[in-house]
């Protein structure tokens, strides 16, 4: 069931929209690189949440990435690859600490 699900992988799948992903209960580790994702708000409900991979996605704006600060327990997001990052200088980590 997904209920009970820790880590879900939809790399490479074309994945646009994150709507519901919330309904995935216990959820720790997601891993979404290569796909369409703009707006990753959905994702701050998820309060289990440790680890998110966005490498190679379409977000563009720091705002995004600030949806993720509702993720008390998150602790290692990738965002490389995005529009956001093309102006930025690595290591896009020392973002977590500061959001």
């Amino acid at each position: 069931a997904l209920v009970s699900t820790q880590s879900t992988g939809m790399s490479r799948c074309g994945l646009q929209d994150l709507d519901g992903i919330g309904s995935i209960g216990q959820l720790k580790e997601l891993y979404l690189a290569y796909n369409e994702v703009s707006d990753v708000s959905p994702l701050s409900m998820i309060d289990t949440l440790q680890l998110v991979d966005l490498e190679s996605n379409n977000i563009e704006t720091l705002d995004q990435v600030e949806f993720l600060c509702m993720c008390p327990s998150l602790t290692s997001l990738s965002i490389d690859g995005n529009p956001l990052t093309q102006s930025m200088a690595p290591p896009y980590s020392a973002l977590i600490p500061l959001l």
